[in-house]
């Protein structure tokens, strides 16, 4: 198993524990700036650098997707884990 170390900051984690907490698994960047209450250009970075780590997935402009910590640390992840096409 390949492990990797993935360091994030105190509004990052602010942001991630709160969407998790509030099971919101998709959220606008509104709602991360009442998450985290900093200005504009803070708010942006924390987008950023979750987009960088595979922590957030934008699928809308202004609208992203959390991917969860079970996601593990590739990112790997799906919400129907047991869908067969026939």
């Amino acid at each position: 198993m390949i492990t990797q170390n993935i360091k994030l900051g105190a509004n990052e984690l602010k942001l991630l524990f709160t969407l998790e907490e509030e099971k919101r698994s998709i959220f606008t960047i509104n709602i991360a700036k009442q998450i985290l209450g900093t200005s504009d250009s803070s708010v942006w970075n924390v987008i950023y650098r979750l987009k960088k780590k595979g922590r957030i997935e934008e699928i809308q402009k202004g609208k992203y997707l959390l991917i969860p910590a079970r996601a593990g640390y590739d990112g790997s992840w799906s919400e129907v884990p047991n869908f067969i096409v026939p």
